[in-house]
């Protein structure tokens, strides 16, 4: 969603960006058909990319040196993570005792 707006008589513009990637599935553990296999796959690989870049910025280097287009969704958010973007990121946890592996996996991505 694009919006724009007048602070001090300059123009602002802004963008907001929701991704739901649906949590790190448990593949092994979860009976899917190919379809939801592959989308399981790709959310993993999302979550990975995103990590790497999240440690890429984070750890100092410039922008510019960040390949954001090692994955399709890190790719499309490019322009809202690093440089003066603002970026929120939001964990679900389960406190069922059957999800304590993906509860501790989740918190240590977080």
């Amino acid at each position: 969603m694009l919006f724009n707006t007048r602070v001090n008589g300059q123009q602002k513009t802004g963008k907001l960006v929701f991704v739901d990637l649906a949590g790190s599935e448990r593949v092994a553990v979860i009976a899917l058909d190919a379809k939801l296999y592959e989308e399981a796959l790709f959310i993993n690989e999302s979550l990975k990319y995103l990590g790497y870049i999240v440690k890429w910025l984070a750890s100092g280097k410039e922008y510019a040196e960040v390949n954001f287009y090692l994955n399709d969704m890190t790719a499309m958010v490019r322009d809202s993570l690093g440089g003066n973007a603002q970026s929120m990121l939001f964990f679900c946890i389960s406190p069922s005792i059957f999800d304590v592996e993906a509860t501790n996996d989740t918190l240590m991505f977080a």
